[in-house]
């Protein structure tokens, strides 16, 4: 459920919607499943899913574990040889494997609000 409040803070509308665990969920399920035999997908969705537990409040933070614990348990059943399990997982000596930058997500404020740091 969702409150929308007007300036003085009071309850103004209230109307159905998803948790936060249900958008995670819709936003990385069907990435994690169609792309689990792709390396490339599975490194990226971990340095996503690493990105969201530094940047979310504590107490959503089980969510995103979960979800890091499912993609764990993908590449385990799908990628057999240790050599391509090894490459479905990011080396932390590379920074997720790779020469890029590891993702920068906005923080937000427990209001629900972008904190200082977001650039559009």
């Amino acid at each position: 459920m969702y409150a929308l409040r007007g300036c003085d803070e009071k309850t103004r509308l209230v109307i159905p919607g998803r948790s936060w665990e249900d958008c995670l969920q819709l936003a990385v399920t069907e990435i994690r499943e169609y792309g689990a035999t792709f390396t490339q997908v599975c490194r990226r969705l971990r340095a996503l899913l690493e990105a969201l537990v530094r940047a979310a409040p504590a107490e959503r933070h089980p969510a995103v574990e979960q979800e890091l614990a499912r993609l764990a348990a993908t590449v385990d059943t799908v990628f057999l040889d240790p050599d391509s399990r090894a490459l479905a997982q990011p080396d932390p000596r590379r920074r997720h494997g790779h020469g890029l930058p590891r993702f920068r997500l906005p923080r937000v404020t427990s209001r629900g609000r972008l904190g200082p740091n977001f650039v559009p």
